[in-house]
């Protein structure tokens, strides 16, 4: 990872593997300065959080073979600037992103800047703009949701017991999150927990479905629990859980525009949860 500049701290955080390669110079964090050390520190602590995302998009790369990280080409095949942006890419099925360049192109479909929460319709031409205590660009592909974790300094610093998700509404979507062991091979042979999460959105009402999860791991929780955060959205007129009113549970900030409502999987993993909101 190149860490003497913002763009550099950007590009490494936003690779399958990122790795600061102190061993042949002085690349730690601390030698960087009180700006570059802030912002060294907000994408660390963000990388942590998206483990979840990253995790997945991994288990589906062994699955399939489709890579995490996604040259355009691969991904708007039909779009015919693909082939000529070679700095930009994307990670996963939601996020898009380039690299030391003053340009970037949304194919087509709705895409949300993740540090403004601008909406843009593609395709478009952009020039990359993004906040000062920041190293790039990065936008989220509409329909997309983000599983994520809580705020840590290393992996099994803190117990998972629940799990964050990122709704970017548009259409009709899904998300498959795949938990293991984290630690043994156990994965080649199918200990493996997944969770099937669909978003059905119109402009009226969004309905999130949360699948039971299906197969094992050692150590895994025996319950789920969910911060459903729904972005870019208006105050609901009514938000349901299961059927149930869940008037006293969720919560909005106008501000951000973020609707955030919490659900649980059922004890018995026989039932979804089902998550309804409703603005008319």
């Amino acid at each position: 990872m190149q860490v003497w500049n913002p763009e550099g701290i950007h590009f490494g955080f936003f690779q399958p593997w990122c790795q600061i390669l102190s061993w042949h110079q002085y690349n730690q964090p601390w030698f960087l300065g009180d700006r570059l050390l802030e912002i060294f520190k907000f994408y660390a602590r963000l990388r942590y959080r998206l483990i979840p995302y990253f995790y997945s998009a991994a288990h589906t790369a062994a699955r399939t073979g489709m890579p995490v990280m996604r040259a355009m080409p691969l991904v708007a095949p039909d779009d015919p600037k693909s082939d000529e942006l070679l700095y930009q890419y994307m990670l996963g099925d939601a996020f898009l992103t380039c690299a030391f360049s003053k340009t970037l192109h949304l194919p087509k479909g709705m895409w949300v800047d993740y540090w403004t929460g601008k909406i843009v319709k593609g395709p478009v031409d952009l020039q990359c703009e993004y906040p000062q205590d920041r190293g790039g660009p990065l936008f989220v592909r509409g329909g997309a949701i983000i599983p994520t974790w809580p705020d840590m300094q290393y992996v099994g610093q803190v117990p998972i017991e629940t799990i964050g998700l990122d709704v970017y509404p548009s259409g009709g979507s899904a998300f498959t999150l795949y938990e293991d062991d984290g630690t043994t091979l156990a994965y080649r042979e199918g200990r493996v927990a997944e969770t099937r999460i669909t978003s059905v959105a119109t402009n009226r009402a969004l309905t999130l479905t949360i699948q039971p999860r299906v197969g094992s791991y050692e150590g895994m929780p025996t319950t789920r629990k969910f911060e459903v955060r729904i972005h870019g959205a208006a105050r609901p007129r009514r938000v349901t859980v299961n059927g149930r009113d869940a008037s006293v549970a969720w919560s909005w900030d106008a501000a951000t525009r973020t609707l955030s409502v919490p659900a649980q999987e059922g004890a018995a993993r026989k039932k979804p949860a089902v998550v309804r909101c409703e603005w008319a």
